[in-house]
């Protein structure tokens, strides 16, 4: 359980890098 929330935290952190690449490039 704590290897699929540790893996949870750093999708959610990198969907939150892409937002953000994505929102400097529009």
């Amino acid at each position: 359980d704590v290897v699929k929330r540790e893996n949870k935290n750093l999708a959610d952190e990198i969907k939150d890098l892409l937002d953000q690449v994505n929102l400097t490039l529009q």
